[in-house]
């Protein structure tokens, strides 16, 4: 993997007083994946769901009659395991020291 040098950051490094450096600009939209999926947090390596099967149909009981009764099952299963993501950068101190607009610094955050 290369480093990043100052070569790769021409403009940055070196000139002072730009208007707008455009940077990760996906960080000022508003989040949206949450209205369309369930989220919910984990402290476990994987989860188990279950799923049970409902109740049949309810019947007409007459007076004096018994009550039906039904049972629940259990019914399949699904397991997923939490994937982890990752990706890392390499700057060259010179090129850190020298960027003029902190790019490289909100990289590492």
């Amino acid at each position: 993997m290369a480093i990043m040098s100052r070569g790769a950051f021409p403009v940055i490094t070196t000139r002072a007083g730009l208007k707008k450096v455009y940077f990760n600009e996906y960080g000022q939209l508003r989040e949206m994946f949450s209205a369309v999926f369930n989220l919910s947090t984990s402290d476990r390596g994987f989860e188990d769901f279950v799923k049970v099967s409902g109740l049949g149909r309810m019947s007409v009981v007459n007076e004096n009659s018994s009550i039906p009764y039904d049972n629940a099952v259990e019914g399949s299963r699904t397991t997923v395991a939490h994937t982890l993501y990752g990706l890392g950068f390499q700057v060259s101190r010179i090129n850190f020291d020298d960027e003029q607009y902190e790019c490289h610094a909100a990289l590492a955050a």
